[in-house]
């Protein structure tokens, strides 16, 4: 790690050159990030968190009041939140007071992190390689690259976690010679942060543990355990004072949305849904829902070979194998805990294993062209396909502005059909369009467990897959929804929703009456 940095010796010209590069990159990545924040229609997982986010700026606690608090795994949720990590929504309260809260705000939060994350990774890479042009590549293939883009202009925790997450390896890395106490200390609190964030901070917790021992387990000491303990002591403490407030709250909802998370003990069927969930169906390889684009939808797969190039690129040079084992092996635990561990197999997480795939591309990329200047012509073309396909696609997403075509006409249906008193079954990222008000009921049960019987139920793309949930696995819900759906008409069909009225004026059934009907 003590190699020459190549810049050092790069002409005035060459370094001006090198900036206004960076800067025009600097310039396209946020263009791409905000024409992409406000044309993508919102998710539900952006607007739970915004609205946990939200009810803490501006009544001081955190709930998530558009869930049904009657479906068993919700129980308490609109007094206090336990179905996801809250440090997110601790960070966006002050976020909204200071900008305002919509759609786009929280997305741009979003985006921030993910500088901290590029930040996070090129320091990284500078110390494992000695070499800044590589981990400038590094950063950059990072950057341009499909999946992290649509991470830093969505309004989940992913960008977030792994952010503090990379600044834990960061750091352990830069002070862990110089100031090791502090190293400790540092790092080990960003991964207690990012485990506050989302559980998938454990990755960051094996990854830094495993560097701690790499290097210095000759050197550790019961003073650098006990300062590294601290953070955890600090965050459990104050998580667990939080719980204590509401413990059959905090196992309902946590346990509730946390269950057959671990596919370790299945590691078959954990390998079989890593390549479906994770890159066949992400990368164009799968059939594709509804159609149409396909050819260049699978162009998206290029991706994938660049990942592997890199990959299997360091692993088959000796010298880079020597030289960055210790890079290659934190690679490798990120790589079995998202096989094995991690059962969601959400492209999200993507922005936890795509860094060291496509930092290894650099390496690797940086290698053939010092090394093998017969192929800089097709080094350069592959690195510049890989950047044309994200970018590509990213254009793709913005043209077919599923905000204006899609998510807005429903919206602007309900406003002007809806009375100021009309209740509403709908996915809660609609909260974004028409308010996250006692109106709105996220229920994906569609009032199985509480009896409520809105005016309009709003059918999308997450209602729909839990009504095939439930034909499949649960009957007499399924049964339930039969029932219930042949008292409403359809009245709008449009984009990704149809919205169903309702054609009784009797009033909503107790839940009481519910429970016994649907037992």
């Amino acid at each position: 790690m003590a190699a020459m940095d190549v810049t050092a010796t790069v002409s005035p010209s060459k370094v001006r050159l090198y900036v206004a590069t960076a800067a025009i990159l600097v310039v396209i990545y946020a263009a791409l990030v905000i024409a992409l924040a406000r044309t993508r229609k919102p998710w539900n997982d952006e607007a739970m968190s915004a609205s946990a986010g939200l009810t803490l700026a501006t009544k001081g606690y955190l709930a998530i009041p558009s869930f049904d608090e009657h479906d068993p795994g919700m129980q308490d949720i609109h007094r206090r939140m336990y179905y996801i990590m809250p440090l997110q929504m601790i960070v966006m309260a002050p976020w909204y007071k200071i900008v305002g809260f919509s759609l786009f705000t929280t997305r741009m939060l979003a985006a921030l992190w993910a500088i901290v994350y590029f930040y996070a990774l090129y320091r990284l890479v500078k110390l494992f390689s000695g070499n800044s042009a590589i981990a400038w590549l590094a950063v950059a293939l990072t950057a341009f690259d499909y999946q992290i883009i649509s991470s830093a202009a969505f309004g989940r925790y992913d960008t977030m976690v792994a952010a503090l997450g990379f600044s834990a390896y960061a750091l352990f890395m830069v002070l862990r010679q110089r100031r090791f106490l502090l190293a400790m200390l540092a790092s080990n609190a960003c991964v207690v942060a990012a485990g506050l964030t989302h559980p998938n901070g454990l990755v960051y917790f094996l990854g830094l543990w495993f560097l701690i021992l790499y290097y210095d387990w000759r050197s550790l000491r019961f003073k650098h355990l006990a300062i590294a303990a601290v953070p955890y002591l600090v965050g459990g403490a104050a998580w667990g004072l939080y719980i204590l407030q509401d413990v059959p709250a905090f196992k309902a909802q946590l346990f509730g949305n946390t269950g057959n998370r671990v596919a370790l003990w299945h590691p078959w069927k954990a390998i079989q849904n890593e390549l479906e969930y994770r890159w066949i169906r992400p990368y164009g390889l799968g059939a594709r829902e509804g159609g149409g684009m396909t050819a260049f939808y699978k162009v998206k797969a290029i991706a994938i070979l660049g990942y592997l190039a890199g990959v299997f690129g360091c692993l088959a040079i000796p010298s880079l194998r020597s030289r960055y084992r210790a890079f290659l092996m934190l690679a490798g635990i990120h790589f079995l805990y998202f096989t094995f561990y991690e059962g969601m197999k959400f492209n999200y997480y993507l922005v936890h294993l795509l860094p060291f795939y496509l930092s290894a591309l650099a390496i690797f990329a940086h290698f053939l062209w010092t090394n093998r200047p017969a192929l800089r012509f097709a080094v350069a073309a592959g690195v510049a396909a890989l950047a044309l396909v994200a970018v590509g696609g990213i254009l793709m997403k913005v043209r077919v502005n599923d905000m204006r075509n899609s998510y807005d006409p429903a919206v602007a249906f309900i406003k002007q059909n809806a009375g100021p008193n009309d209740m509403m079954f709908a996915a809660c990222s609609f909260g974004f369009g028409v308010g996250f008000g006692p109106d709105l009921v996220d229920d994906a049960a569609l009032g199985y467990y509480s009896g409520l019987r809105p005016r309009f139920i709003v059918m999308e793309e997450i209602y729909r897959d839990n009504v095939d949930i439930f034909r499949a696995r649960d009957p007499k819900v399924y049964q339930y929804y039969l029932t219930l759906i042949s008292g409403y008409r359809p009245v709008y069909d449009w984009g990704d929703y149809k919205i169903y009225e309702r054609t009784s004026a009797a009033a909503p059934v107790a839940a009481s009456s519910a429970s016994a009907a649907g037992n």
